[in-house]
Parts: C-alpha cells; sequence; structure tokens
C-alpha cells in the first residue's frame, strides 16, 4: 500500500480530491452503481476504522466506464506484489 488514495469530488473541476484515505484503514469498500442518475454513478461504500460507513462519489459514466474506475480503486487498496 503506498500512500495515501484520493477520493474525487463530484462537484469539484475535473474531480480533483477533497478527502484521501490511508489503505491501511480500510475495513471495507463495497462499489454502489447509481442508475438513477443519467449518466450512472459509481459510489464506494467504505467502513474506515474508528469511522461509520460512508459513501464517496468514485465516477460517472457508462458500464465500462464504471467498471474501470472501480478496478483502478480496487487496485489502490491492494497489497504491493498482489
Amino acid at each position: 500500500m503506498s500512500g495515501l488514495i484520493p477520493l474525487p469530488d463530484e462537484h469539484a473541476s475535473g474531480g480533483a480530491a477533497r478527502m484521501w484515505i490511508n489503505p491501511a484503514h480500510v475495513v471495507t469498500a463495497a462499489a454502489i452503481v447509481d442508475r438513477h442518475h443519467e449518466p450512472a454513478r459509481l459510489l464506494v461504500e467504505l467502513k474506515l476504522t474508528g469511522l461509520n460507513i460512508s459513501r464517496h462519489w468514485l465516477a460517472s459514466g457508462s458500464n465500462e466506464e464504471l467498471q474501470a474506475a472501480w478496478d483502478a480503486f480496487a487496485a489502490q487498496l491492494a497489497p504491493p506484489g498482489e
């Protein structure tokens, strides 16, 4: 796990990060796809050590774009070499 993971801000220019998380503090992470919006939105539901569960926007777009965004996020959670 190298460094902090940025969580993008849906309303910031270019999805600039407003919050960064330490991957060592992630207890669980679940992908939530919100298809009630157009385009669909990908949220991550995170449980961090010592904090309540929270949801954060990761991406908007097609199914392929959402899958790519989730894969990229999940890869940042994996320990090095895995």
